[in-house]
């Protein structure tokens, strides 16, 4: 019994399925990049910065900003490929 290759593996390698490219691409790296950089952003500032108060502020800080970025990146994309670019 020897071994054949069969027309339907889910392991076949050539053709398959592909995914079209995204204009989002982009923002979606940003957000995974954000996500990384968080977390480690919070480790430092847990080490450098005292108090509860002044920790959450500029979590928040870091936070809102990571937000706004993303949503700005959406944006721009969005109005690019509504403008056709």
């Amino acid at each position: 019994m020897g071994l054949r290759r069969q027309k339907d593996s889910v392991t076949r390698g050539s053709g398959g399925m592909t995914v079209a490219p995204s204009p989002f691409n982009a923002v979606k790296r940003d957000l995974g990049l954000i996500l990384i950089l968080l977390p480690l952003a919070w480790l430092v500032i847990h080490r450098v910065v005292t108090g509860a108060e002044a920790q959450a502020g500029w979590l928040a800080a870091f936070s809102l900003l990571a937000a706004l970025w993303v949503l700005g990146r959406a944006w721009w994309v969005r109005r690019r490929e509504r403008e056709g670019g």
